[in-house]
């Protein structure tokens, strides 16, 4: 299985888009972010540990997430937090754990602590890049709203494990 997903991330109050791209192999299990170096590991252990802490079974495959950065100096050490939850969604979605499949249009941009709390970048940011973009559908909290050519999907309703919240929202 293969599937992508286009993250934004703030540097200096500036916004950026990547996109990040996955597969699944019958190899030996594990979990790899390539491309974010030790930023990566960081995001990899945070992953691991949010899926156990939350009792959620993944297949036993070997999950590959790459961000397609073509300088790694683009980011600086805040700026990797924000493709926090583009990567879990996306590692997820392989896994089969969330309820949307097809990412590949959509765009979305959060930090996640382990506690669960999910900070998105803020309504007003998203709805100016929005306006410079062509995406299609916008992952945010439910309580954003966007213009009418851009598809909202509520962030709590992918985030649901067996009728129960797995994340609380704070932004």
């Amino acid at each position: 299985m293969h599937n992508k997903i286009n993250a934004l991330y703030l540097k200096n109050s500036e916004v950026g888009a990547v996109e990040i791209f996955g597969y699944t192999t019958k190899g030996i299990p594990g979990v790899d972010i390539v491309n974010l170096g030790r930023h990566g590991r960081n995001i990899k252990e945070k992953l691991i540990y949010l899926t156990k802490s939350l009792n959620i079974k993944l297949p036993m495959r070997k999950y590959t997430l790459c961000v397609e950065l073509e300088d790694k100096h683009l980011l600086d050490n805040k700026s990797y937090q924000w493709l926090e939850l583009p990567i879990l969604l996306l590692f997820w979605s392989l896994a089969k754990q969330i309820p949307i499949t097809k990412l590949d249009d959509c765009f979305t941009a959060g930090k996640i602590s382990v506690d669960g709390q999910v900070t998105s970048i803020p309504q007003k940011t998203l709805e100016q890049f929005i306006q410079t973009r062509e995406f299609t559908k916008v992952i945010a909290p439910s309580n954003y709203n966007f213009f009418s050519n851009v598809q909202h999907i509520p962030l709590n309703e992918i985030l649901t494990n067996q009728e129960k919240e797995i994340f609380i929202m704070d932004r």
